[in-house]
């Protein structure tokens, strides 16, 4: 495991020992303590996608405002499409 910083966030890397294959699993542990976090994870995640497209990433936060929380994934899913 190694944590790196990847967009506005450092996150944690997992990678498989046979580099060769490119499979990565990414988890980003947010803090939630500013008003753009969401913004900030859609930003990383978009970052970790276009260094590893096969990346799994796994984001931990709170469900606490769902509207946003939706927001906030229907922007990750259209940056990964527009990879």
């Amino acid at each position: 495991m190694q944590n790196r910083r990847i967009g506005p966030l450092t996150v944690a890397v997992w990678s498989n020992p046979d580099v060769g294959t490119g499979s990565f699993f990414v988890i980003i542990d947010p803090p939630f303590e500013r008003g753009d976090d969401y913004k900030r994870v859609v930003a990383t995640c978009t970052a970790v996608l276009r260094r590893a497209a096969r990346a799994c990433v796994l984001v931990w936060l709170p469900l606490q405002d769902l509207e946003t929380f939706e927001q906030a994934a229907q922007s990750v899913l259209q940056s990964a499409k527009d990879l």
